[in-house]
């Protein structure tokens, strides 16, 4: 545990963004709209055919970046596989070039974004299947995005191309982009599925998405993605093999409130390939392959759903979401979380969530698990600079990786996040 060197690090770069802070103009290098990069959630990246505010930039300036560094320290103060604690360091850069600025290509634009990641593993220390940290992978330097996509009808559409988090648009919650813990991003049901998981956080496949504004409150999306995403660890990994199959992803939301901050959305998936299945009845065959790895999901999304006062407000986010049994671990999932914006002072959130996921019958059997396990989250975010975020945060793992024997872990994290 190079405790002394990362915090050494963690100060350096600190000092070199507040440097940064007066030489860029105004604008030059702008802050992306928040929503839920949370697979695992990194809050920043927005979605790429419904924010205004992105929408606006593109049309102000050609090229808009973003930067975005994290430093967290996690650890776990008793139960769990051990106690300990570990710390990790995560780099993102966000970038959106406008084609019809640039090179004259109209309602185009293209999002690059690259990251680095290293830390040891925080969860190894808890023993859950869901995870305590939604930026906790292994030491990786890589794209999470790289696309290309084209507005058409008035903008009311869109088509993307590319190497896509499809938890950017899809199973997305801005309310949940407070939380740290990976069960508050894409649902476990969903997150777990496949071969090797969906188009997800640290492990993109290249897709193609549309998007289709039907009115002024309902958005409908669809995406076709490679049904195994590579993680060789190569800094771009595509490698199409007809059969790994594909990956459909739907979606209907629909905002409830005229200022469009209130959204309830369905959705569902299908992998097109023959993926490996549990039998209940015949708990040895752990390796027949069977096609029919799906499942569905709803939810809710309210990051004002009061507000007390002009400063204090109510965010609220909920979903529930189910995967046919036998083909993960996780076939049934549910979460809500709760979040209050500047109850003591400005520039601050605090947020509790709740989230279980529901271990199938046939991995009970199986492997003689408990019938959940249940992740507990309290956090604190605290602005203190334009440019920094402390975020303290408790976590309470009830039934980790439900297996009997192994105790409720309890432990916390602080994050130290800069942002130009």
């Amino acid at each position: 545990m190079q405790t002394k060197p990362t915090l050494l690090r963690t100060t350096l770069l600190i000092i070199v963004f507040g440097a940064l802070q007066p030489t860029f103009p105004n604008g030059y290098v702008s802050s992306l709209i928040s929503a839920t990069y949370c697979s695992p959630c990194l809050e920043n990246i927005p979605e790429s055919d419904s924010s205004q505010n992105n929408s606006r930039q593109s049309e102000e300036l050609p090229i808009t970046i973003n930067l975005k560094y994290v430093h967290e320290t996690v650890g776990n103060f008793s139960g769990g596989e051990r106690t300990g604690h570990v710390d990790m360091d995560n780099v993102q850069l966000f970038s959106y070039l406008d084609m019809e600025q640039i090179l004259g290509v109209p309602s185009t634009r293209i999002f690059i974004h690259p990251f680095f990641h290293s830390g040891l593993s925080a969860n190894a220390m808890f023993g859950t299947l869901q995870g305590v940290s939604n930026i906790e992978t292994q030491k990786i330097l890589s794209f999470m995005d790289l696309w290309v996509e084209k507005k058409f009808l008035n903008d009311d559409a869109s088509l993307l191309f590319g190497l896509f988090d499809l938890n950017s648009e899809f199973d997305a919650k801005n309310s949940s982009a407070l939380f740290v813990t990976p069960s508050q991003g894409i649902g476990s049901e969903f997150g777990m599925s496949g071969s090797n998981g969906p188009s997800i956080y640290p492990h993109p496949s290249l897709a193609l998405r549309l998007s289709l504004k039907a009115s002024e409150r309902i958005t409908v999306r669809t995406a076709v993605l490679d049904g195994k995403p590579d993680c060789d660890g190569r800094f771009v990994a595509i490698n199409i093999n007809k059969n790994d199959g594909l990956l459909f992803v739907s979606q209907i939301s629909s905002a409830l409130s005229n200022d469009l901050s209130n959204v309830a959305g369905v959705g569902g998936w299908l992998y097109t390939a023959r993926h490996p299945k549990m039998v209940a009845d015949d708990p040895d065959c752990e390796d027949e392959l069977l096609y029919g790895d799906k499942g569905a999901y709803v939810f809710f999304d309210s990051p004002e759903l009061k507000q007390y006062t002009n400063e204090v407000k109510l965010g609220m986010c909920a979903r529930i979401g189910f995967a046919q049994s036998g083909f993960s671990h996780v076939d049934a999932y549910g979460t809500v979380g709760l979040s209050l914006q500047n109850l003591i002072s400005e520039n601050e959130t605090i947020g509790v969530a709740l989230a279980t996921g529901g271990i199938a019958r046939e991995y009970q059997r199986m492997e003689h698990l408990d019938g959940f396990e249940m992740v507990c989250e309290a956090t604190y975010a605290k602005s203190i600079l334009p440019w920094l975020r402390v975020q303290p945060t408790l976590v309470y793992v009830v039934n980790p990786s439900s297996a009997p024997g192994l105790p409720n872990a309890f432990g916390g994290s602080l994050r130290i996040i800069v942002e130009r």
